[in-house]
Order: structure tokens, then C-alpha cells, then sequence
């Protein structure tokens, strides 16, 4: 993903070519079409049935989300996320290029533009060669080492990158002010990890994840935690949902909220 392209995305209601006015021109005549649409409801409200009254009723929950959709739109946080803050040109590198988008993500998260998302370092069947670590041969390919000890190497070496690059992401969340004193890990919840524990086999489950998390959480951290062999993914997805008040939902082979992480 272009890093200029996330950050039109997240910070500029999708397209930085039009104006700073225009855009705020555009997300003011949302709001006031919404705002006429509410009081249309409202006088409707008490002239039907109850039968009715309750189809008004989803109609305005469908507004309300609307409307929630619309306070994330980036165009309406320009005065938090200045034009000086978007990428310039395409990074080369992958720890260039991921460092970029890391720092459009917290840019996002530290203006409230966004409260979810997720960065895919790359994919199971990437090819990516990392020459920066002096490596020629695919990523994909290198994990079928078949126990070649230059190929387990050469995994290790881009497994340390991405654990790398992931701690300087935690660090810029540890140093950016959020509300009050806190910053904006302490309320803020990060998952790294992958589908795969081990690419020669094809492992799916035990899986090592990280999860970083701040204070006001309330989970636990520093600690190595073992669960038992062939515990979903799921279970730990629920968990943090559960945290964001999300809930009881079905996900996947999820078999409820993992416990023990408090």
C-alpha cells in the first residue's frame, strides 16, 4: 500500500486533490442533509403506529451509524492531521515503507480519525526478497527450509525486521499524547502475529502472538503466557472484543473469550 494513499484515505476523506474547503464543504452538507432527514423522522414519529413507529426506529439506528461513519470521515479532522504530516515519496525498503504506514496509522488513531485497523506485513504467499538483509531468495520460498539451516537463518533474520519494525510502531503509540496524560497505547490494544506458526509444515495452531496492550486496558504485560495446545485464535479475538464491549458474537472456530489475560 502507498503510504500517501492511506494517508488520503485516513486523513482526507479520500482524495487530497480537491481543496481543504471543499472537502470540509462536502462533510458539512452531510451533516445538514442528516440533521434534516432526523427532524423529518422526529414529526413522522408521532403521527403512526406503534407497528411503524418501530420501522422509524431501525430507520433512525441506520442514521445514527451513518452519522458515527461520518465523524471518522478524515476530511472532517483536517485541523488535527496537517498537510506537513503526509508521506512523501514511495519509501524503498521494507522497514522504510512500513515505518511510514505505522506513522500514518498513529497519525489516524491520535486524531480519532479511525479506532480499528490493521497493517498486513505480508501475505503467506509473499515473494518479497529482502536485499536490505542481503537476502535473494523469496520469503515464501525460504519458509520450506526443510531444516536448511542459511534458510532458517535468513527467516530469522526477517522475522527479527518485522518484530523490529512492529516495536517502533508500539514506541510512536507510547510517545503520542491521547486524552489527558495518557497516551495513546494506554487505552489502545495490538495484536502481531501470523496464521502460520511454522511454514514448512503448514502449522496452524500454537501459534506465537504478541499482544501489546496499555494500562488502561486492564490486560496484563510483560509475560510469556503458554495456553493450551490448539487454542483458537479465535478465543483471544473474542477476548478483546469482549474488552471493547463487543459481544457475545460468534467468530470462526472461536470457542468464547480467552481467559487469563487480565
Amino acid at each position: 500500500t502507498d503510504p500517501r494513499r492511506a494517508f488520503d484515505a485516513l486523513c482526507r476523506g479520500g482524495n487530497a486533490s480537491r481543496s481543504a474547503e471543499a472537502r470540509r464543504s462536502r462533510v458539512a452538507r452531510r451533516r445538514s442533509l442528516l440533521d434534516f432527514v432526523r427532524a423529518e423522522s422526529k414529526e413522522l414519529g408521532g403521527r403512526v403506529s406503534a407497528r411503524d413507529r418501530a420501522r422509524i426506529d431501525e430507520f433512525e439506528t441506520g442514521l445514527r451509524e451513518l452519522e458515527r461513519q461520518l465523524s471518522f470521515d478524515g476530511a472532517a479532522h483536517e485541523s488535527a492531521v496537517g498537510d506537513g504530516e503526509r508521506p512523501g515519496a514511495r519509501p524503498r525498503g521494507f522497514a522504510e515503507h512500513a515505518d511510514l504506514l505505522g506513522e500514518v496509522l498513529a497519525l489516524a488513531f491520535e486524531a480519532d480519525v479511525t479506532r480499528i485497523a490493521t497493517m498486513m506485513y505480508g501475505n503467506e504467499g509473499s515473494g518479497r526478497r529482502y536485499r536490505e538483509l542481503g537476502i535473494d531468495e523469496g520469503h515464501h520460498a525460504l519458509s520450506h527450509h526443510r531444516g536448511d539451516e542459511q534458510k532458517l537463518d535468513a527467516i530469522g533474520r526477517i522475522n527479527g525486521l518485522h518484530a523490529e519494525t512492529f516495536a517502533r510502531f508500539v514506541d510512536r503509540l507510547a510517545e503520542t499524547r491521547g486524552e489527558g496524560d495518557a497516551s495513546v497505547l494506554d487505552r489502545t490494544m495490538l495484536v502481531y502475529g501470523s496464521g502460520i506458526a511454522e511454514g514448512n509444515r503448514h502449522d496452524h495452531h500454537d501459534l506465537p502472538i504478541a499482544l501489546c496492550a496499555g494500562a488502561g486496558t486492564g490486560l496484563g504485560g510483560g509475560r510469556s503466557v503458554v495456553f493450551e495446545s490448539r487454542t483458537p485464535a479465535n478465543d483471544l479475538h473474542l477476548e478483546l472484543l469482549r474488552r471493547l464491549g463487543v459481544g457475545p458474537v460468534p467468530l470462526g472456530d472461536g470457542r468464547g473469550p480467552l481467559a487469563g489475560l487480565a
